[in-house]
């Protein structure tokens, strides 16, 4: 037991230190909800960023699918997106390749009819 006139000094590890239980009440319930208050103000709007590049166009060029390997000279100047798709709509995997800027080679296994789509 401490002395009230010494200063404390921590339990030493000989000392049995006893823990306290304080009862504690958790209340599990929930009032009604009341009515949605009103919608508050809207913030400022920002200034408009800056424009953003022009773009290419969009431009697409779509051929009907022949044998493979098939050369499609596009002259976008940029390597395009290329889907080969049947005529019932199924995309068909292949192999592209970029020779150059404006010409693109597709090719795949088997044959299909259908389309290949280059875009921009």
């Amino acid at each position: 037991m401490q002395d009230n006139n010494q200063p404390y000094v921590p339990a030493r590890s000989t000392e049995v230190m006893h823990e306290v239980q304080i009862p504690m009440v958790i209340y599990d319930h929930q009032g009604e909800v009341g009515p949605q208050g009103p919608q508050g103000e809207h913030g400022h709007i920002g200034p408009q960023g800056p424009q953003g590049p022009a773009g290419a166009g969009g431009r697409r060029i779509v051929v009907t699918a022949g044998t493979s390997p098939q050369t499609i000279q596009h002259d976008f100047n940029s390597y395009p997106r290329v889907a080969m798709v049947t005529a019932d709509g199924k995309q068909v995997i292949g192999q592209v390749e970029w020779p150059d800027m404006n010409s693109v080679i597709v090719s795949w296994n088997g044959s299909f009819t259908g389309t290949i789509a280059v875009e921009e």
